[in-house]
């Protein structure tokens, strides 16, 4: 019964602090027309989110990194067989282009996640689990037939994602590794082999970065 009853003060907990910063942060967009620019770093992952018709972020992402995945490999072959450093460069800008365009997709994203999240708590579609809640969003409040977004985590993962969000990434600690989890939450299973390519795709880069820096260092080793 004690668990029970500190589950319910944390579902309130939850709800009440959502409540309160996503109607705050609707009325501060209103009002700027602006949002926040850092949304993509918000590692929102973590709470599985699902819509039931087709997400057209996701689509845009895959195909940038499908395409993109596709040119630098390439690259990369061109550069084995001469492993000149303005090659390397450009897969390296190749690579980096790439991760800033994944990322606005990602804000854009995010932004429809949270705006799916505000609704859902407007209307009070919160359903507790047995160390979860699920927050469901509904064309129609009325009609529990139909649901368009769904997103589930532990109160402790609601409030410490969203805390990122209130501070405006403030003490932001996004890591390479983050955005590839988002991407793996994205793409592995709705596009698997875009997602397998562009994980070999990171560990060749890796590879040739790792070679680079060897080749550098045997340099200054031999010049003594």
């Amino acid at each position: 019964m004690k668990k029970e009853a500190t589950n319910k003060a944390e579902i309130a907990a939850v709800y009440n602090y959502l409540q309160m910063l996503l109607s705050f942060r609707k009325e501060s967009i209103e009002e700027t027309g602006k949002s926040n620019k850092s949304l993509c770093r918000l590692k929102l992952s973590k709470l599985k989110p699902k819509y039931t018709e087709t997400d057209e972020s996701s689509e845009t992402i895959n195909t940038k990194i499908k395409l993109t995945t596709k040119k630098i490999n390439k690259k990369i072959k061109q550069y084995q067989a001469h492993k000149t450093i303005i090659q390397r460069e450009q897969i390296m800008n190749e690579l980096k282009r790439l991760y800033e365009e994944v990322l606005e997709v990602l804000s854009s994203r995010n932004e429809n996640i949270i705006s799916s999240i505000r609704n859902s708590v407007e209307h009070g579609n919160i359903t507790p689990h047995d160390d979860t809640i699920e927050l469901i969003n509904r064309t129609n409040p009325l009609d529990k037939s139909i649901c368009t977004f769904t997103c589930q985590g532990t109160p402790k993962d609601f409030i410490e994602i969203f805390k990122r969000l209130e501070l405006e990434n403030k003490n932001d600690d996004f890591t390479f590794n983050d955005f590839m989890e988002e991407i793996e939450y994205i793409l592995k299973d709705k596009h698997p082999q875009t997602y397998n390519n562009f994980v070999i795709l990171i560990e060749a880069i890796r590879k040739i970065n790792e070679d680079a820096l060897l080749d550098v260092l045997k340099g200054k080793l031999t010049k003594k």
